[in-house]
């Protein structure tokens, strides 16, 4: 009889515990709903600073040049801002597309930065 007790408070206990931890859990979750740029890294990746001339411009000359006159130019800003307000830019740089495969996650990181600041000329 005794035994029979100590299974089931044991069992209680157990019960109350996973239930406070998923209480916990659930009630931690925010709404995910901006996109996350991650903070700088010390003498890694500025996503604070972004300008197209001084950091976009560069990545897009770097990188998006492979297709000649079939492609808009991404390095001229007008036909970058098209492709931003229309909402392609950041399915293009996705790791899993022909573009973002070429870009490291910084670069990624920094499109995302100035997008999300409204994709300044500047």
């Amino acid at each position: 009889m005794k035994f029979q007790n100590k299974k089931n408070n044991l069992i209680s206990f157990f019960l109350v515990v996973t239930s406070l931890m998923l209480s916990i859990f659930i009630i931690s979750c925010d709404d995910q709903d901006e996109i996350f740029v991650p903070p700088p890294t010390p003498g890694g990746c500025d996503t604070n600073n972004i300008t197209f001339s001084g950091k976009i411009q560069e990545i897009m000359s770097s990188n998006c040049n492979c297709h000649g006159v079939s492609a808009p130019n991404f390095a001229i800003y007008d036909n970058l801002k098209k492709s931003v307000d229309n909402g392609n830019l950041l399915k293009y740089i996705q790791p899993d597309q022909h573009f973002g495969s070429v870009l490291d996650t910084c670069d990624r990181s920094q499109i995302k930065a100035w997008v999300n600041k409204g994709a300044p000329d500047n």
